[in-house]
């Protein structure tokens, strides 16, 4: 197989192993693939928990930061 066939095809599989969707097209067929797909899909699971923890966190604290500023505006206006 030529070179840019390969890249397209190794893209294709990361990209399909990483988003869980797996079609099954492109499998693993000896022990040494078979690691390598192992520690993407764990790798791929990783970086999409580290992702949406952060983005939960950073919705969490602007979240907190406008409740906090609510709190001083109500006290504000009450006084």
């Amino acid at each position: 197989e030529n070179m840019p066939r390969q890249y397209t095809v190794a893209f294709y599989w990361a990209l399909t192993t990483m988003t869980t969707i797996g079609y099954g097209d492109v499998v693993a067929v000896n022990h040494y693939e078979r690691v390598f797909a192992f520690i993407a899909m764990v790798s791929g699971t990783l970086m999409y928990v580290v992702i949406f923890g952060n983005v939960t966190q950073a919705i969490a604290l602007s979240a907190a930061t406008a409740n906090r500023a609510a709190r001083k505006m109500e006290a504000i206006l009450s006084w």
